[in-house]
């Protein structure tokens, strides 16, 4: 079963995610899921994901977490504020983090250890360039609990993913680097990405971005996943 990881990043209010959860209930009450969603909300709306998290097979999880455990770290949220929620997965390390907040390699490691800790499964998430230097920053042990995902910066919020034969090449390097670990395709995922990706048994989930803000057309994309 693949994991479909739908990232929110900083959209929607109030109003607006009450919608999505009300339609996308409705398109899935009747339809048996044959994929496991994970939903990363921002992280204000995480209590209006609660009834949707109850049902089968789709689990909450958070954009980002403190690489510091609970203490005097104004302005993070770590662990221990999050415990309420069940949160099961945590992506860590995404290219805007990176790029706009400057993240290293380390800050990360910090990130996917605090996760590890609390029974949290990271989503370390690396460019092709970043893979080594990533899977270094860990331990033996934490890069045997985590799931990676590629994300080919030049295919972000294009619309158009990468070739299936780049997103199979990747994962060879990701697992000689990291190990035997669930591969995840993050890059302009949507319903029109080639069903050849959508439904190759090598690839174990996919990052969404965009292509989950609409839940009709979320709901679509996972109608042809397989």
């Amino acid at each position: 079963m693949k994991h479909i990881i739908a990232n929110f990043k900083s959209n929607k209010n109030t109003a607006e995610i009450k919608e999505w959860v009300s339609v996308f209930l409705h398109a899935i009450q009747h339809q048996a899921l044959s994929t496991s969603i994970v939903l990363c909300p921002p992280l204000p709306h995480l209590s209006f994901f609660e009834s949707v998290s109850r049902t089968k097979n789709i689990a909450l999880g958070v954009q980002d977490m403190s690489p510091f455990p609970a203490g005097s770290y104004t302005g993070a949220v770590g662990t221990k504020n999050l415990e309420e929620y069940k949160i099961q997965f945590a992506i860590v390390g995404h290219s805007e983090r990176r790029r706009y907040f400057h993240e290293t390699n380390q800050d990360i490691a910090n990130k996917v250890h605090e996760c590890i800790q609390a029974g949290i499964t990271p989503i370390v998430c690396v460019t092709k360039e970043e893979i080594n230097a990533q899977a270094n920053a860990l331990t033996d042990d934490e890069r045997k609990k985590v799931m990676v995902a590629f994300e080919p910066i030049e295919h972000i919020g294009t619309g158009t993913s990468d070739s299936l034969t780049n997103i199979l090449e990747t994962k060879k390097w990701i697992q000689t680097a990291f190990g035997d670990v669930p591969y995840i395709y993050g890059g302009s995922v949507n319903p029109s990405t080639d069903s050849t990706i959508l439904q190759s048994e090598d690839i174990d989930g996919f990052l969404v971005g965009s292509a989950c803000l609409d839940p009709e057309v979320f709901y679509t994309l996972l109608s042809k996943i397989q």
